[in-house]
């Protein structure tokens, strides 16, 4: 957040670029909420071009959004972005032996090299969410990362706010199993066991 330059400052000059026709559309990414709504009300007194979509972290496990930005985003008529929707793979279950119902990291890996996501990521409350997932996924015949994702969009229905995943891949095969998750339809049963699951998580 730039803390420096005049609000109205902002807007105007992004205005400026909507008008000329370099920019198409204007989004909010990591602002605190009380920022996004002093920007967005600026925007209508001043008849400025306003934001269209308010980016930030999003998933299953990180739901901060939920508690302000999801009512801006419904009031102003915003969607929502939402980066690391698998939770930097983790919400894929590749870390997770389900036989043995424990976690399954490899040496020398992304994740196992890096303590603040191992510490983030890796709680015995996390465990038992990723394996709610797993049996929701195989009643399915799906995917963990298809139900993580499909949960979002679910969580846009119930709000009345579009979310708008933002998914990075590394193989071609997993953009098609992410693109697939629109496909999975989570009733209401579903999303009571999955937040039932999550509980303090």
């Amino acid at each position: 957040t730039d803390h420096e330059t005049p609000k109205i400052e902002t807007l105007r000059t992004l205005n400026d670029l909507v008008r000329r026709g370099l920019v198409y559309y204007l989004g909010v990414s990591n602002h605190e909420a009380h920022d996004i709504i002093e920007f967005l009300e600026l925007s209508e007194r001043y008849n400025l071009e306003k934001f269209s979509v308010i980016q930030d972290l999003y998933n299953l496990l990180e739901r901060q959004v939920e508690r302000y930005k999801l009512s801006i985003a419904r009031r102003f008529g915003l969607a929502i972005m939402a980066y690391a929707p698998l939770a930097h793979g983790f919400l894929t279950g590749k870390y997770v032996d389900f036989n043995n119902k424990t976690w399954k990291v490899d040496e020398l890996t992304r994740i196992s090299l890096n303590e603040r996501l191992k510490t983030r990521y890796f709680r015995d409350s996390h465990l038992k969410v990723l394996l709610t997932l797993k049996e929701i996924a195989d009643e399915k015949d799906a995917t963990i990362s298809q139900i993580s994702i499909a949960w979002l969009l679910k969580r846009g229905e119930e709000f009345n706010v579009p979310i708008i995943p933002v998914i990075g891949v590394t193989r071609l095969e997993h953009l098609d199993d992410n693109l697939n998750a629109i496909k999975i339809k989570l009733s209401y049963d579903d999303m009571k066991k999955i937040d039932e699951a999550l509980g303090n998580a």
